[in-house]
């Protein structure tokens, strides 16, 4: 498994880690958290490992008696979920390294036929696994964060309108009250935020980028950024117009 850093620029070096296991890499997970790699493999043995130290893991638990197909990591609970070949599903503790349940396959009805997909909900505490069926596990509510807020919002106001630039690898949104936001999409940071008509809030129905991707455009009016390179605004005084129709 080769893990890659993503350039912030292109004067940035790409940086690389390779993880190598002689039977292999089936499935792995990323807690922001706690910065680990879980993985899964045809050993039967969950792994966890730091991102910078790649010729050992940091942690090893067994107990599967089948290849792990399926894993995820909920770095805020330290709690890891595993799922093997034979619909075994065994949830682990990421601090002390041991089970602290076990969901044999008898328990999850959910056919013959492997499972092939799963999808763990970290908010809510809930996983889902499909076959020809979908089951649904629902975790104890007492390890859900009560302090984490059950859904993040970008802007006050609905959400009209998004658009992307290949070019900065950035995300442009605006909503009904008039604010477009600018989004630097390796990081999920608000690189710039302006309101289109600081008069009066008008709500932006429509945008669109000119050749260039420079400009906006809105049903109620036109937005122009005078700045030829979008970051630049951190630096030069960004001047903008909009035309509100009478």
């Amino acid at each position: 498994m080769i893990l890659t850093t993503l350039p912030h620029s292109h004067k940035c070096k790409i940086q690389t880690a390779l993880f190598h296991l002689q039977k292999g890499i089936l499935c792995f997970d990323y807690s922001p958290e706690l910065n680990v790699l879980v993985t899964g493999c045809f050993e039967w043995v969950v792994r966890v490992w730091n991102p910078y130290v790649t010729n050992q893991a940091t942690s090893q638990m067994k107990g599967h008696n089948t290849v792990i197909t399926h894993i995820a990591v909920n770095g805020r609970d330290n709690k890891i979920i595993s799922v093997s070949k034979d619909k075994n599903v065994r949830v682990w503790d990421l601090q002390d390294s041991v089970c602290l349940q076990n969901i044999q396959s008898r328990n999850v009805n959910m056919g013959r036929f492997p499972i092939t997909s799963t999808y763990y909900n970290h908010t809510s505490n809930t996983m889902v696994m499909a076959t020809y069926l979908i089951g649904v596990l629902q975790g104890s509510m007492e390890d859900v964060d009560s302090s984490v807020p059950t859904a993040t919002t970008s802007h006050e106001q609905p959400l009209c309108a998004a658009l992307y630039i290949s070019n900065f690898k950035q995300v442009v949104s605006g909503c009904h009250a008039g604010v477009v936001i600018v989004w630097d999409i390796l990081t999920g940071e608000k690189v710039m935020q302006f309101q289109t008509t600081p008069e009066r809030p008008v709500e932006v129905t429509a945008m669109a980028f000119d050749g260039p991707k420079h400009s906006g455009t809105s049903t109620t009016g036109l937005l122009s950024l005078n700045c030829p390179w979008w970051t630049a605004v951190r630096y030069y005084t960004v001047s903008f117009r909009a035309l509100i129709p009478k």
